[in-house]
Order: C-alpha cells, then sequence, then structure tokens
C-alpha cells in the first residue's frame, strides 16, 4: 500500500538530507533506534561532583557579579548628568556660572600674588567721572572716576572669599552640634537647643553691623559673625536626622548586641 511505501521512505529521506547538510558522511549508514535528543550547551554538565564544590561556570561568573554594585553607584550619576544636559537652559546657566567663577579665580590670584590687574580698582580720576560705556572703560566709570568693571571683578573675588569660608565655619559647627545634640539627648540636647533658640531670636545682619562698628572693618571679621551665626538651620537639621537613625531597627539591633557581649563577658569573669 502507499502508506507503508511512506513511511519507508521516511528514513532514506531523513538520511538524504542529513547528508547534504554534513551531518552524516556519505559511506555511513543512519542508526537504528529511538532518535537522541542533543544536550543543552546552556547547562552546566555535571560531573559527580558534591553541590558544595564550585564549578568554573560560577568563576567566570564571579566578576560579573562583583561588578554589578559599581554599576549600581554610577547609574544614579549617569542619570543625573544625562537628565541635566540634556537641559540646555541649565547647560547655558552653569557656562555663565563657570565663566565669572574663572574671572573672580583669576583676579584672586593676580591679588595674592602681588601682579597689578588691567585696571587699577581704587585708582580715581575726577575728570573721568561718570562716563560711559567706552573702549577704555567697558562698564563706563562711577562718580570718583573708578573703572566699573575693574571693580566689580574685585568684589566677585571678595565674595567668594567670604562665602565659601562662612559657610564651612557654619557647616563645621552646625553639624558637630547637631550630631551631639542628636546622639546624646537628655540635658545636652536642650541645652543646645536652647542656644538655637536663641540666637535665631538676633538677626545676623545687626550683628555683623555690631561687630564690624566694635572691631574694625575687617573681611575675617566679618566670616567669623556671619559663620558663628548662620550654622543654626544646619544644627537643626543633622539633629532631626540623627534623631531618625537612633531609633532605627539596625541601630537598635547593634546596642542589643553590645549588651549581649558584655553581660557576656561579665559573666564568664564571674
Amino acid at each position: 500500500p502507499p502508506a507503508r511505501q511512506e513511511a519507508a521512505d521516511r528514513p532514506r529521506q531523513r538520511t538524504l538530507s542529513r547528508r547534504r547538510r554534513g551531518r552524516i558522511p556519505a559511506g555511513r549508514a543512519p542508526r537504528a533506534g529511538p532518535r537522541r535528543m542533543a544536550p543543552d550547551r546552556r547547562l552546566p554538565a555535571y560531573h559527580g561532583r558534591s553541590h558544595g564544590h564550585r564549578s568554573r561556570t560560577s568563576r567566570r561568573q564571579r566578576p560579573h557579579h562583583a561588578a554589578q554594585p559599581r554599576r549600581q553607584l554610577s547609574a544614579p550619576l549617569q542619570r543625573v548628568a544625562s537628565r541635566f544636559f540634556s537641559d540646555r537652559l541649565a547647560v547655558v546657566s552653569l557656562a555663565f556660572i563657570a565663566f565669572f567663577f574663572a574671572i573672580a579665580l583669576t583676579a584672586g590670584i593676580l591679588q595674592l600674588l602681588g601682579l597689578p590687574m588691567p585696571m587699577d580698582p581704587n585708582a580715581t580720576n575726577l575728570e573721568a567721572k561718570l562716563q560711559p560705556p567706552s573702549a577704555v572703560h567697558w562698564l563706563g566709570t562711577d562718580n570718583l572716576g573708578r573703572d566699573v568693571l575693574s571693580r566689580m571683578v574685585a568684589g566677585s573675588t571678595i565674595s567668594l572669599t567670604v562665602g565659601f569660608v562662612a559657610m564651612a565655619v557654619s557647616l563645621g559647627i552646625g553639624i558637630v552640634l547637631g550630631a551631639v545634640s542628636g546622639y546624646c539627648g537628655g540635658w545636652i540636647d536642650n541645652v543646645l537647643m536652647r542656644i538655637v533658640d536663641a540666637l535665631l531670636c538676633f538677626p545676623s545682619f545687626f550683628l555683623i553691623l555690631s561687630a564690624i562698628a566694635i572691631l574694625g572693618p575687617n573681611i575675617w571679621i566679618i566670616i567669623a559673625v556671619i559663620g558663628l551665626v548662620s550654622w543654626t538651620g544646619t544644627a537643626r537639621l543633622v539633629r532631626a536626622e540623627f534623631l531618625t537613625l537612633r531609633e532605627s531597627e539596625y541601630v537598635c539591633a547593634a546596642r542589643d548586641r553590645k549588651s549581649t557581649r558584655l553581660n557576656s563577658s561579665h559573666s564568664s569573669v564571674s
């Protein structure tokens, strides 16, 4: 019958197709019996070793897993940088800030080295007072004939110095006192917070004017007064964070573990 003939020709057709692909040599007959499935090469071969033995596959995968935390740490910074630089307005603003910061830094370096600036910011010329912008004076002159651009550059250096140094003093005092207040608690927290409340009652501007009137006009006095007055907000913020972290679960677990170690050491000594 034709059905038996088709069933008999099927192994022959398979052999011919496999020989055309190059899987079976021309002088070799196909194997009889059930067809074996090809092993999955994606799975690691089992050679009769115990489960505790580390195979080569795990060794190869170890550097990949070790490098994964670095990717997780750098991913947020990459997202912030890509999102920032994709905004044109933010990039233009950053360029303007960097330009003025570079000018102020250059003027400060020239003053420290004692090198002359293109125009003296303190030189007066009554004959050239209140002049409009020109090729000599790019932003004009004031009522004493001083160059406005030179005075702006010199003033930017002083402003940056006061801002950075005063903020460093303020952050140093605020972080230390806020951490001590939040960690210790009790009467130490009450005393430090009452000092903060007392300083918040006085406006910092009048304190700066009073210090200048008593001690004289000096840039370092201004920096010291600003740093000693503006640390209250930083201290409150750090204190709140320490109060939150002090009641966290891992901090409580560490305290319990320390107490159990002390109890065990005392019991062993006794």
